[in-house]
């Protein structure tokens, strides 16, 4: 299992982690499509399609994936990044606006 593994899809970024908190709840889709965000100004997405990994959330809205076995995080505007077994957090991407505002960057 990877533990120091990280990796960036535009503006999804995917750090290591230990564990998912106990306090999370599987949130991952019934369907063959776990999207892990969407894209506010084209309507694509970052996501995996019929592979097995399983998204959480917690109640302070913190997300983590977990890998059951490598699989693959597509968008239709970037490259296709291979992600090993692991737990992932997946932190808000924020950037700061000339008024030096942080929003969330939108893809």
């Amino acid at each position: 299992m990877t533990t120091n593994y990280s990796d960036r899809q535009g503006d999804v970024l995917m750090l290591a982690a230990k564990q998912i908190p106990s306090d999370a709840v599987d949130i991952t889709p019934k369907n063959d499509r776990v999207v892990i965000k969407h894209g506010e100004a084209t309507g694509h997405a970052h996501a995996f399609y019929r592979q097995p990994v399983r998204l959480y959330e917690t109640p302070k809205k913190e997300r983590f994936l977990r890998v059951v076995e490598t699989s693959y995080l597509k968008h239709e505007e970037h490259s296709t990044v291979e992600v090993p077994q692991g737990i992932y957090k997946l932190p808000s991407q924020v950037e700061w606006t000339d008024d030096q505002e942080p929003r969330a960057v939108a893809d």
